[in-house]
């Protein structure tokens, strides 16, 4: 299912006024699994309008467009570091979803413009954000990954002390997470048939586990452009709180895109990546909690992948088949009693 002209009229009347919704064109159109982007031109400005049409494969809170609620927080008033008065930045930020939207000071992402969860328009959330010309990482052979390491800790430069499972649920003790996060890997293995070290891996992070922040949870170089000098982050459908770590793992094994057109590691661009990251950071990776993060994030995409299969999809480039995420685990866990 898509929209058609007329919706797509209705749509920038709602949010630029009738005379741009007159005089709009389609220039491209975007499919992706969840949303699809069309690329409209009103005079001599382009915009990217972001509808999540299949809804039934989102996994995420159906009720939020999370790049408004990154916007918001970004360009408010915020204190580095670990702070209760962020978690309140936070709850503000998420009480004011559907109202205009902050954009100053807030360069990580898209300028947005317009935005409407109520499916009255049309029966699909949809974003009305600036389009961004520029370089997609995944398709230039030019390096930005230190750039991208000092973009993402200015995302992770405010912190909470405590954790949400979804933007839905209250607030949990910081202490929790360890034991969450390590039985949704337990569940996850067992129904992949994987033993996995979890009371080695609980023991080496247990101590590491200091505080947590937004998220981006899918940075990965198709994910990522760069624009006049600036690194801009885009598909935040996937926002969530969590430790920094967590936003560390997916670029170790989707760096680059191969020659096959598949996601490969490249573990010097990953170098640059860190060294970028950690210089802004001002703060060291906790390797326990990081290699928390790293195995349950191979263990949900070795399962997304594996129902896929089952259900008689092949994998489709640029993504690989749960057998590569078995030997990553495999090579993660050598040494180890698995």
């Amino acid at each position: 299912m898509s929209l058609d002209a007329e919706d797509l009229k209705a749509i920038v009347n709602r949010a630029l006024g009738p005379e741009a919704a007159c005089s709009m064109e389609l220039v491209a159109t975007i499919g992706g699994a969840i949303n699809d982007v069309f690329r409209i031109r009103i005079g001599s400005q382009d915009y990217a309008l972001r509808v999540r049409l299949r809804e039934n494969l989102f996994a995420y809170e159906h009720n939020l467009i999370k790049e408004t609620l990154a916007a918001n927080f970004l360009a408010s008033e915020k204190k580095g570091g670990i702070s209760t008065d962020n978690e309140t930045v936070l709850d503000q930020c998420l009480g004011a979803i559907g109202q205009p939207v902050k954009n100053s000071r807030c360069t990580l992402l898209p300028k947005v413009f317009f935005q409407d969860g109520s499916r009255e328009l049309v029966p699909f959330p949809w974003l009305l954000q600036e389009w961004v010309s520029g370089e997609l990482v995944a398709s230039t052979t030019r390096d930005h990954f230190e750039s991208i390491g000092k973009a993402l800790a200015e995302l992770h430069v405010s912190g909470f002390p405590r954790f949400r499972i979804s933007f839905n649920d209250p607030w949990q003790d910081g202490g929790d997470w360890l034991d969450q996060i390590c039985t949704k890997g337990e569940t996850i293995a067992a129904r992949l048939g994987l033993t996995i070290p979890w009371q080695a891996l609980r023991e080496e992070a247990v101590s590491q586990v200091s505080g947590f922040c937004l998220n981006h949870n899918d940075l990965q170089p198709f994910n990522i452009i760069a624009s006049d000098g600036e690194i801009r982050f885009i598909d935040w459908d996937n926002l969530q709180i969590g430790p920094p770590e967590f936003d560390l793992v997916k670029l170790k094994y989707w760096t680059e895109c191969g020659e096959d057109g598949l996601f490969r590691s490249n573990k010097e661009k990953y170098r640059r990546f860190l060294a970028g990251y950690q210089q802004v950071a001002g703060r060291s990776i906790q390797d326990g909690v990081f290699r928390i993060c790293e195995t349950v994030w191979l263990l949900r995409v070795m399962s997304f992948e594996t129902a896929r299969v089952s259900q008689g999809h092949r994998p489709a480039a640029p993504f690989r088949g749960p057998d590569h995420y078995r030997k990553c685990l495999k090579i993660l866990f050598e040494g180890r009693n698995t």
